[in-house]
Protein backbone atom coordinates (compact mmCIF):
# COMPACT_ATOMS: atom_id res chain seq x y z
CA UNK A 1 0.00 0.00 0.00
CA UNK A 2 1.40 3.50 -1.00
CA UNK A 3 1.58 6.55 1.75
CA UNK A 4 -1.14 8.20 -0.30
CA UNK A 5 -3.84 4.71 0.46
CA UNK A 6 -2.42 4.92 3.58
CA UNK A 7 -3.25 8.40 4.82
CA UNK A 8 -6.34 8.69 2.94
CA UNK A 9 -5.14 11.75 1.10
CA UNK A 10 -5.24 12.59 -2.48
CA UNK A 11 -2.59 12.36 -5.67
CA UNK A 12 0.55 14.69 -5.38
CA UNK A 13 2.41 16.16 -2.06
CA UNK A 14 0.74 15.49 1.69
CA UNK A 15 1.50 16.63 4.52
CA UNK A 16 2.59 14.31 7.05
CA UNK A 17 2.56 14.91 10.83
CA UNK A 18 5.84 17.05 11.01
CA UNK A 19 6.47 20.68 10.93
CA UNK A 20 8.19 23.27 12.71
CA UNK A 21 8.40 27.34 12.88
CA UNK A 22 9.75 27.43 9.45
CA UNK A 23 9.33 24.61 7.35
CA UNK A 24 6.62 21.28 7.18
CA UNK A 25 7.56 18.02 5.71
CA UNK A 26 5.36 16.61 2.96
CA UNK A 27 5.80 13.09 1.66
CA UNK A 28 5.18 12.77 -2.71
CA UNK A 29 2.91 10.08 -2.62
CA UNK A 30 3.58 9.46 -6.71
CA UNK A 31 7.08 8.60 -5.90
CA UNK A 32 7.29 6.69 -2.95
CA UNK A 33 7.26 3.07 -3.09
CA UNK A 34 8.24 -0.22 -1.39
CA UNK A 35 6.62 -2.57 1.39
CA UNK A 36 8.74 -0.07 4.68
CA UNK A 37 6.77 3.36 4.10
CA UNK A 38 4.08 2.18 5.24
CA UNK A 39 5.24 0.66 8.24
CA UNK A 40 7.89 4.35 8.66
CA UNK A 41 4.88 6.22 8.24
CA UNK A 42 2.94 4.61 10.74
CA UNK A 43 5.12 4.76 13.25
CA UNK A 44 7.58 1.60 13.21
CA UNK A 45 11.16 2.83 13.64
CA UNK A 46 13.03 1.55 11.41
CA UNK A 47 16.88 2.45 10.57
CA UNK A 48 16.76 4.49 7.44
CA UNK A 49 19.67 6.54 5.07
CA UNK A 50 18.72 10.31 4.17
CA UNK A 51 20.38 11.22 0.44
CA UNK A 52 21.28 14.74 -0.32
CA UNK A 53 22.44 15.72 -3.13
CA UNK A 54 24.98 19.21 -2.85
CA UNK A 55 23.44 21.15 -5.40
CA UNK A 56 20.06 21.41 -3.20
CA UNK A 57 19.11 23.84 -0.49
CA UNK A 58 18.31 20.52 1.36
CA UNK A 59 21.37 19.98 2.63
CA UNK A 60 21.57 23.51 4.26
CA UNK A 61 21.76 24.43 7.82
CA UNK A 62 17.88 25.09 8.26
CA UNK A 63 16.50 22.62 5.66
CA UNK A 64 18.79 19.51 6.88
CA UNK A 65 17.11 20.95 11.06
CA UNK A 66 13.54 20.43 9.88
CA UNK A 67 14.35 16.65 8.07
CA UNK A 68 16.88 15.39 11.13
CA UNK A 69 14.14 16.53 13.09
CA UNK A 70 11.39 14.92 11.54
CA UNK A 71 13.30 11.49 10.84
CA UNK A 72 14.76 11.90 14.35
CA UNK A 73 11.61 11.56 15.72
CA UNK A 74 10.60 7.84 13.64
CA UNK A 75 13.78 6.49 13.69
CA UNK A 76 16.87 5.06 15.98
CA UNK A 77 19.22 4.65 12.93
CA UNK A 78 19.79 7.25 10.20
CA UNK A 79 22.82 7.12 8.21
CA UNK A 80 23.21 10.61 5.77
CA UNK A 81 24.52 9.92 2.51
CA UNK A 82 25.43 13.47 1.70
CA UNK A 83 26.15 13.43 -2.57
CA UNK A 84 29.77 15.76 -2.66
CA UNK A 85 31.90 12.96 -2.61
CA UNK A 86 30.28 12.10 -5.84
CA UNK A 87 30.67 15.23 -7.62
CA UNK A 88 35.00 14.11 -7.96
CA UNK A 89 33.98 12.34 -11.03
CA UNK A 90 32.30 15.48 -12.60
CA UNK A 91 35.52 17.06 -11.62
CA UNK A 92 37.74 14.31 -13.72
CA UNK A 93 35.38 14.21 -16.49
CA UNK A 94 34.76 18.02 -17.43
CA UNK A 95 37.39 19.52 -16.12
CA UNK A 96 40.44 17.20 -16.54
CA UNK A 97 41.52 16.98 -12.90
CA UNK A 98 43.63 14.07 -11.68
CA UNK A 99 41.72 11.34 -9.36
CA UNK A 100 44.30 12.30 -6.38
CA UNK A 101 43.17 16.57 -7.13
CA UNK A 102 40.07 15.87 -7.83
CA UNK A 103 38.89 14.13 -4.35
CA UNK A 104 41.28 16.63 -2.17
CA UNK A 105 38.98 19.21 -3.96
CA UNK A 106 35.78 17.20 -3.31
CA UNK A 107 36.80 16.56 0.19
CA UNK A 108 37.06 20.08 1.21
CA UNK A 109 32.79 20.48 0.98
CA UNK A 110 32.54 16.89 2.35
CA UNK A 111 34.32 17.56 5.24
CA UNK A 112 31.97 21.20 5.67
CA UNK A 113 29.10 18.96 5.27
CA UNK A 114 30.17 16.86 8.12
CA UNK A 115 30.91 19.41 10.48
CA UNK A 116 27.18 20.74 9.64
CA UNK A 117 25.32 17.44 10.32
CA UNK A 118 27.19 17.00 13.50
CA UNK A 119 26.38 20.80 14.80
CA UNK A 120 22.74 19.75 13.82
CA UNK A 121 22.91 16.38 15.59
CA UNK A 122 24.35 17.62 18.83
CA UNK A 123 21.50 20.43 18.78
CA UNK A 124 18.98 17.98 18.05
CA UNK A 125 20.19 15.60 20.45
CA UNK A 126 21.29 12.41 17.72
CA UNK A 127 24.46 12.25 17.92
CA UNK A 128 23.80 8.50 18.51
CA UNK A 129 21.47 8.38 16.02
CA UNK A 130 22.97 9.65 12.90
CA UNK A 131 25.95 9.36 11.38
CA UNK A 132 27.69 10.31 7.70
CA UNK A 133 28.22 7.93 5.07
CA UNK A 134 31.86 7.73 5.51
CA UNK A 135 32.84 7.29 1.23
CA UNK A 136 36.00 6.32 0.93
CA UNK A 137 35.90 3.53 3.52
CA UNK A 138 32.81 1.98 2.17
CA UNK A 139 34.09 2.18 -1.45
CA UNK A 140 37.17 0.04 0.02
CA UNK A 141 35.16 -2.03 1.97
CA UNK A 142 35.39 -6.13 0.32
CA UNK A 143 31.88 -6.35 -0.24
CA UNK A 144 30.93 -3.16 -2.24
CA UNK A 145 33.79 -3.59 -4.32
CA UNK A 146 32.18 -6.81 -4.80
CA UNK A 147 29.01 -5.40 -5.76
CA UNK A 148 30.49 -3.37 -8.01
CA UNK A 149 32.37 -5.96 -10.04
CA UNK A 150 28.84 -8.09 -10.16
CA UNK A 151 27.19 -4.91 -11.61
CA UNK A 152 29.73 -4.98 -14.05
CA UNK A 153 30.04 -8.11 -15.06
CA UNK A 154 26.16 -8.61 -15.31
CA UNK A 155 25.84 -5.52 -17.66
CA UNK A 156 28.30 -7.20 -19.76
CA UNK A 157 25.68 -10.10 -19.81
CA UNK A 158 22.45 -8.59 -19.97
CA UNK A 159 21.32 -6.06 -23.01
CA UNK A 160 18.14 -4.62 -20.41
CA UNK A 161 20.52 -3.57 -17.71
CA UNK A 162 23.49 -2.25 -19.95
CA UNK A 163 20.87 -0.11 -21.89
CA UNK A 164 19.49 1.13 -18.55
CA UNK A 165 22.77 2.21 -17.09
CA UNK A 166 23.66 4.35 -21.18
CA UNK A 167 20.06 5.61 -20.09
CA UNK A 168 20.70 6.27 -16.66
CA UNK A 169 23.95 8.52 -18.22
CA UNK A 170 22.56 10.35 -20.50
CA UNK A 171 19.85 11.44 -18.12
CA UNK A 172 22.74 12.75 -16.28
CA UNK A 173 24.37 14.66 -18.74
CA UNK A 174 20.99 15.92 -19.62
CA UNK A 175 21.09 17.55 -16.43
CA UNK A 176 24.05 18.35 -15.50
CA UNK A 177 25.89 19.14 -18.85
CA UNK A 178 23.55 18.84 -21.46
CA UNK A 179 26.24 20.24 -24.29
CA UNK A 180 28.26 17.48 -23.64
CA UNK A 181 26.04 14.79 -24.79
CA UNK A 182 27.49 14.40 -28.05
CA UNK A 183 31.00 15.04 -27.70
CA UNK A 184 31.83 13.23 -24.58
CA UNK A 185 35.13 10.65 -25.41
CA UNK A 186 35.23 7.15 -24.76
CA UNK A 187 37.43 7.67 -21.71
CA UNK A 188 35.41 10.26 -20.66
CA UNK A 189 32.13 7.75 -20.47
CA UNK A 190 33.84 4.95 -18.97
CA UNK A 191 34.35 7.47 -15.91
CA UNK A 192 30.84 8.29 -15.99
CA UNK A 193 29.82 5.15 -15.97
CA UNK A 194 32.29 4.00 -12.71
CA UNK A 195 30.01 6.91 -11.22
CA UNK A 196 26.70 5.01 -11.93
CA UNK A 197 28.19 1.83 -10.68
CA UNK A 198 29.88 3.38 -7.72
CA UNK A 199 26.62 5.21 -6.78
CA UNK A 200 24.25 1.65 -7.15
CA UNK A 201 26.71 -0.43 -5.44
CA UNK A 202 26.15 1.66 -2.18
CA UNK A 203 22.85 1.93 -2.37
CA UNK A 204 22.92 -2.19 -2.36
CA UNK A 205 25.55 -2.39 0.19
CA UNK A 206 23.36 -0.15 2.61
CA UNK A 207 20.42 -2.28 1.91
CA UNK A 208 22.51 -5.22 2.31
CA UNK A 209 23.83 -4.16 5.84
CA UNK A 210 20.03 -3.43 7.24
CA UNK A 211 19.06 0.50 5.69
CA UNK A 212 16.86 -0.60 2.36
CA UNK A 213 14.82 2.90 3.09
CA UNK A 214 15.99 5.24 1.17
CA UNK A 215 14.50 8.92 2.55
CA UNK A 216 15.32 11.59 -0.31
CA UNK A 217 14.01 15.04 -1.60
CA UNK A 218 12.95 13.52 -5.32
CA UNK A 219 12.01 10.73 -7.51
CA UNK A 220 14.04 7.28 -7.13
CA UNK A 221 16.25 6.25 -9.45
CA UNK A 222 14.41 3.81 -12.26
CA UNK A 223 16.96 1.52 -12.73
CA UNK A 224 16.70 1.15 -8.52
CA UNK A 225 12.98 0.68 -8.47
CA UNK A 226 13.85 -2.18 -11.50
CA UNK A 227 16.32 -3.87 -9.35
CA UNK A 228 13.69 -3.64 -5.97
CA UNK A 229 11.02 -5.03 -8.30
CA UNK A 230 13.24 -7.99 -9.54
CA UNK A 231 12.56 -6.18 -13.07
CA UNK A 232 16.20 -7.75 -14.02
CA UNK A 233 16.28 -11.74 -14.45
CA UNK A 234 18.99 -13.67 -12.40
CA UNK A 235 20.00 -10.14 -11.14
CA UNK A 236 23.24 -10.94 -8.77
CA UNK A 237 22.75 -8.78 -5.67
CA UNK A 238 19.73 -9.32 -3.56
CA UNK A 239 17.81 -6.14 -2.56
CA UNK A 240 14.93 -7.17 -0.20
CA UNK A 241 12.44 -5.01 1.01
CA UNK A 242 14.28 -1.85 -0.78
CA UNK A 243 11.73 1.45 -0.50
CA UNK A 244 12.11 4.97 -1.22
CA UNK A 245 10.18 8.05 0.93
CA UNK A 246 10.03 10.92 -1.30
CA UNK A 247 9.94 14.01 0.50
CA UNK A 248 9.84 17.46 0.51
CA UNK A 249 10.23 20.91 2.82
CA UNK A 250 7.39 23.38 2.28
CA UNK A 251 7.94 26.90 3.89
CA UNK A 252 5.36 28.09 6.30
CA UNK A 253 3.65 31.65 5.17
Amino acid sequence: MSPKELLDLPNGYTTTTFSSESFAVEVFADETHGPLCRRFLAGERLPCFLGLSPETSYSNRGQLTAILRWLGARSESIVVLEGSYFSRWDLMVFESMSSIDAEKHVQRRVQQFERRLRDVSQILGLTDVVVPLVWPEVLELEETQSIQKKLRSYADENQEFSADIDEMLTEFLMRVRPTAQHSLSSGQRVLLKNYIFEELSLFLHLCRIGYPLEVYPGSDLEIMQRIAGNGYPDFPVSCPNRSHLSIRLARHR
